[in-house]
């Protein structure tokens, strides 16, 4: 396992909490090894990213109902 901030050695065995070289805390969610990057929990939903196009997609879908609403009642008017 290596460091993620200065690319260190980390030996398999008993966790530890410091890398022994750099003496940066290591995080316990992720570990980096020669060719690839594990991670033990799921990253955070992307609801929160997708709340804006999600809203403005509402608001054009009532824009358009709120029209057609109105053509239609216009023309009854006439």
């Amino acid at each position: 396992m290596y460091c993620m901030h200065c690319d260190g050695v980390i030996p398999l065995g008993k966790p530890i909490e410091v890398c022994p070289h750099c003496g940066k805390e290591l995080e316990g969610d992720v570990k980096r090894y020669f060719n690839w990057v594990e991670i033990d929990r799921a990253p955070p939903s992307d609801l929160r990213s997708l709340l804006v196009p999600i809203g403005l997609v509402l608001v054009g879908i009532a824009a358009v109902v709120v029209l057609v609403w109105w053509l239609v009642y216009r023309g009854e008017s006439s």
